[in-house]
């Protein structure tokens, strides 16, 4: 196994990253009109399957205190929610078309858990898969990762299609361990997983 070279809290994380269509870049204080125009176009698939990500962005003061926090998060290496968030901008409107961060961290291994949320009228165009391509490359090329997950509802068939556009292999199903907040039913858990970068699907990244 080959370690980091450098105590994670010490190594310069490249900020930002730049594939063909985006880039991704830490939050920064002033982002919060912007995220929060994001999350109101978002929020019918946010109260299906992710609540906190509406409650952290339902007002603009919310998505403002959020991108604060999370961007001195980034300068500390603090290993805590907001983990290390990277905006998701267009590069061809400037706009921001959602986030994908690397959360849930253990340095130890190291291992990570790739989290996202795309703007409604991004969706089907392969941002979320060209972004989260990036962020794989950069977890093992840059940060040693042994192992990466991407966890998802069952029934989310969009956030499904990101892990298996990308060879990331379904692990484990979690079965009845949520509950879908509209209904109150249970439902399961898809792990999907990749130990290497070996045949993600080609993609320039540029730091």
């Amino acid at each position: 196994m080959t370690k980091h070279p450098l105590p994670i809290p010490l190594h310069d994380f490249p900020c930002p990253l730049i594939t063909p269509r985006l880039f991704l870049r830490s939050p920064q204080p002033s982002d919060g009109a912007a995220l929060h125009s994001a999350a109101i176009e978002s929020k019918k698939e946010f109260d299906a399957f992710m609540p906190w990500a509406w409650e952290t962005n339902a007002t603009q003061e919310n998505s403002e205190l959020f991108a604060c926090q999370a961007a001195t998060n980034w300068i500390v290496k603090k290993n805590e929610e907001p983990w290390f968030q990277y905006l998701i901008i267009e590069k061809k409107t400037q706009q921001v078309v959602g986030i994908c961060s690397l959360h849930t961290i253990d340095w130890d291994v190291p291992c990570f858990e790739i989290g996202y949320w795309l703007r409604t009228s991004k969706t089907g165009l392969g941002f979320m898969a060209e972004a989260v391509n990036a962020l794989t490359r950069y977890a093992f090329d840059e940060l040693y990762a042994q192992r990466i997950e991407i966890r998802c509802d069952k029934i989310n068939q969009k956030s499904q299609g990101v892990p298996l556009r990308l060879g990331y292999q379904l692990e484990a199903t979690l079965v009845s361990n949520r509950i879908l907040p509209l209904t109150g039913q249970l439902s399961d858990t898809l792990i999907f997983v990749r130990h290497d970068a070996s045949d993600l699907p080609t993609l320039t990244v540029y730091r």
